[in-house]
């Protein structure tokens, strides 16, 4: 499955881009027999509530979306937090559209590609989000998977490697971005 070319957009039920995602993903499970109202019980209402308030500049549910829908959602929130010098931005309740939980065995190969690129892109879109529109001293990604720890292994590994100015470390089901500032006398 091709997700070219994409947006990390805003979901919201005042753009109308929330029911869009929820016929989207309606469509994707009816071949199961599944209804979106029963589906994703743990994710979709705490987004939801999130998604009825008017556009805010500090928080917001964000779509990966493709020409042919979602692909995924999360929320995304910045604030000052204890322990942090300037804000942080996190990304929490990352959710997958059905067609991930009802991926064909047979072509197990395109799934983890297709799952990989979404990992990808969300963190792209995360990071254009942190320059534009929510600037933020420090990134917290809340990961959910094995894959996706494996993934973000990948990506603290990569920024090691490389003096990019930014400090990455991970703690339990988190990966920490923060990014290094002058200090103004």
């Amino acid at each position: 499955m091709d997700i070219e070319p994409y947006e990390f957009i805003p979901v919201s039920i005042p753009n109308g881009e929330w029911q869009k995602l929820i016929e989207d993903w309606s469509r994707q499970l009816e071949p199961y027999y599944e209804n979106i109202d029963d589906y994703m019980t743990a994710s979709l209402p705490v987004l939801e509530d999130l998604a009825k308030e008017p556009k805010r500049s500090d928080r917001g549910v964000f779509g990966l979306k493709n020409n042919d829908g979602y692909d995924a959602i999360c929320k995304i929130n910045v604030t000052y937090l204890p322990g942090y010098t300037g804000k942080v931005m996190r990304v929490r309740h990352i959710t997958y559209a059905p067609c991930i939980d009802f991926w064909d065995p047979e072509t197990e190969g395109e799934l983890l590609e297709y799952y990989g690129t979404i990992l990808v892109k969300m963190f792209i879109g995360a990071l254009r989000l942190r320059e534009q529109a929510m600037p933020a001293d420090h990134l917290k990604v809340h990961y959910r998977s094995p894959a996706e720890r494996m993934f973000f292994d990948k990506i603290a590994h990569a920024f090691h490697e490389v003096p990019t100015g930014i400090a990455v470390k991970q703690w339990g089901a988190w990966v920490y971005f923060s990014w290094q500032t002058e200090e103004k006398t």
